[in-house]
């Protein structure tokens, strides 16, 4: 026999449901329109420094910069 949720229990699945499901969709859609993918890598090139900046500042961490910026791309 199924229990009923709390409120608290029902909030928290619909915002993981929310975080997991809808928002990453959502986010890749609107970066698609706002960073064209077939200029993405040179755009990224172009703009190294201000990301190895913000890597110093701790803005962004390595696990970032190696998702922006693959070491080995293609692999």
């Amino acid at each position: 026999m199924a229990s009923r949720l709390t409120q608290e229990e029902e909030n928290y699945v619909r915002m993981s449901l929310l975080l997991t499901g809808i928002s990453p969709r959502a986010v890749r859609a609107l970066f698609d329109r706002e960073f064209a993918p077939a200029c993405l890598d040179s755009s990224m090139k172009k703009e190294y420094n201000k990301l190895k900046d913000l890597q110093k500042k701790r803005i962004i961490s390595q696990s970032q910069m190696n998702l922006l910026i693959p070491r080995f791309p293609g692999k």
